[in-house]
């Protein structure tokens, strides 16, 4: 928490924990070799807070919400309907990793609602961690990455961090 203060205001900081939080995750827990934050593989499909990719190239993605309108509304988006419609473009795991203010309100919407695959994770703040609340269901139709695509992840994330590193100098 020290290493931002004084980077940024408290939204961003905030934020920055969050995505510490999944990325922290993806890491550890489901043990991914590559992790890419605000970069999707390929534009058509958007750019997911964080996706990761595990050593036997299943995708897991992560979406960070930090409001329940915000949570709900994502059941509306086109990637949602993309990924129902053609499960072999959805990642092999979904979750989204929610703030622990909304946390009562997702589960009670995520027990009425039709489409329960995905997991959730509650951050916790105290050791910049994300808990594991409901396991996400595997999708078993979804293709595992070939070499290609993720060599292409890797390109992607690293014009990502060239574009964040533009971002801090002109703030200079």
């Amino acid at each position: 928490m020290d290493i931002l203060r004084g980077c940024c205001n408290h939204d961003e900081q905030r934020m920055n924990l969050i995505l510490q939080a999944g990325a922290n995750f993806l890491l550890y827990e489901k043990k991914c070799d590559i992790i890419s934050m605000e970069r999707g593989l390929y534009d058509y499909l958007g750019r997911p807070d964080l996706l990761g990719v595990t050593r036997d190239r299943k995708l897991i993605e992560v979406e960070i919400k930090r409001s329940f309108s915000d949570f709900k509304a994502n059941f509306e988006k086109r990637i949602i309907e993309r990924y129902r419609d053609n499960p072999r473009i959805a990642p092999h795991y979904f979750y989204f990793l929610i703030t622990n203010d909304i946390e009562e309100k997702v589960m009670a919407f995520s027990r009425e609602e039709k489409h329960t695959g995905y997991g959730i994770l509650v951050e916790d703040r105290k050791y910049i961690r994300a808990n594991n609340i409901r396991k996400a269901v595997q999708n078993k139709e979804a293709r595992k990455l070939s070499v290609k695509e993720m060599i292409t992840m890797v390109r992607n994330q690293s014009k990502t961090l060239l574009e964040e590193w533009k971002r801090v100098d002109i703030k200079s």
